[in-house]
């Protein structure tokens, strides 16, 4: 199961059927819902949109249920040579104050920023809960390897639509860092998750209240699905101890788990 096929998504009409699943950025996704949801004639569409992390408040109509936990990491091409890395200094690399990882005790590589456009759950999870809201570098490059947008810009920063694409470009640029859960890190070879503070990216340490990088993945309806609709018996099944432990299984720890329902409300 890859990161993008548990991150925020909208089905369109189809999804009675099971055929159609879209994938897109958390605020697309509750966006697309709410307007689908205002524009239904018949009641509640039986559509579910998924967010990693809360929708906000505007959407009123939107009913939240908290699925499973999303560890979230600091990722590396591992040829920058550094695998611990402080708030500070991932904040000091999203302003550019840092230019090259040998700066941060690295190899000698110019450091690239691959982010997340501003659809992305993730994004704002970097965003709320490392970078504390501080001015970021803007996008300077289409390549992720050069600032062609802004020559002038001191760190070539770029942004990707998902993160398949990201992980992708992070596994092949050598000064490249991102961000990305940690259940599909493992697909890429020459990606290193960074100790962050000096704690790994883990569950265990999220429960220990010592890493604090995560977010919560949710399913979203407009209003409550009828009874009779796959939206309200997928959301059943998700209570499950079956569902419970694949989520388990695939590196989203579920919120059924009684070890993780105090994070399933953020």
């Amino acid at each position: 199961m890859k990161q993008e096929n548990l991150s925020a998504r909208v089905g369109i009409p189809g999804l009675q059927t099971g055929e159609d699943v879209n994938p897109k950025g958390s605020v697309a996704a509750v966006g697309d819902l709410d307007r689908i949801g205002r524009q239904s004639r018949d009641g509640a569409p039986p559509l579910l949109a998924m967010s990693g992390g809360p929708a906000t408040e505007k959407y009123g109509s939107l009913v939240g249920r908290a699925i499973g936990v999303n560890v979230l990491a600091i990722v590396v091409n591992r040829r920058v040579g550094i695998a611990d890395l402080t708030t500070a200094q991932v904040q000091g690399i999203f302003e550019g104050r840092f230019r090259n990882w040998s700066e941060l005790g690295g190899a000698n590589w110019p450091i690239t920023i691959v982010g997340r456009n501003a659809d992305s759950g993730t994004r704002f999870s970097l965003e709320r809960q490392i970078l504390h809201h501080i001015e970021r570098l803007p996008t300077s490059s289409t390549d992720c390897r050069a600032p062609d947008k802004d020559p002038a810009a001191v760190v070539a920063r770029c942004e990707k639509p998902d993160v398949g694409s990201l992980l992708a470009a992070v596994n092949e640029i050598p000064g490249a860092i991102g961000y990305s859960g940690v259940a599909t890190v493992a697909e890429y070879a020459n990606i290193l998750m960074t100790r962050l503070n000096g704690v790994t990216p883990d569950i265990a340490f999220v429960r220990k209240h010592t890493y604090s990088f995560w977010s919560v993945e949710y399913f979203y309806s407009y209003g409550q699905p009828r009874g009779d609709t796959l939206a309200a018996s997928f959301l059943y099944y998700l209570s499950l101890g079956k569902a419970n432990s694949i989520l388990n299984r695939y590196g989203y720890p579920s919120c059924v788990d009684p070890r993780n329902r105090e994070f399933c409300h953020e």
